[in-house]
């Protein structure tokens, strides 16, 4: 579950993450792991079994991908292998646009403005 937790946040945060972070908190780089690829077809929706919904939901995680392909020509995370796979299963514009943080919230000025992506 731990890897789940993990994997599905750096997909969330991916289109907003330098990869020099990301290698640095976890060593390697998880979305680069074809050995976890079963995991990010759970979580995409294509496999039957969908994991709990502290994961984010199939929406949420394919939103967060195709953010993350749109941005990824920038210095952010290295998405080319997991693009390949998404993109074999889910066609770009049968994403949900999502607003990932409603208008109401509670999340204070300095915290949301790292959350934005131009």
């Amino acid at each position: 579950m731990f890897v789940l937790n993990v994997y599905s946040s750096i997909l969330f945060l991916s289109h907003t993450l330098v990869k020099k972070g990301l290698d640095a908190i976890f060593g390697k780089r998880l979305l680069e792991d074809s050995n976890l690829e079963s995991i990010f077809l759970e979580l995409i929706g294509v496999k039957d079994v969908k994991p709990f919904e502290c994961v984010g939901t199939i929406d949420e995680v394919r939103w967060s991908m195709k953010k993350a392909i749109e941005n990824s020509n920038r210095d952010g995370v290295d998405l080319e292998y997991l693009e390949k796979v998404f993109l074999k299963h889910v066609a770009l514009e049968s994403v949900v646009e999502l607003d990932m943080v409603p208008a109401q919230h509670r999340i204070p000025k300095v915290y949301r403005q790292l959350l934005e992506v131009d």
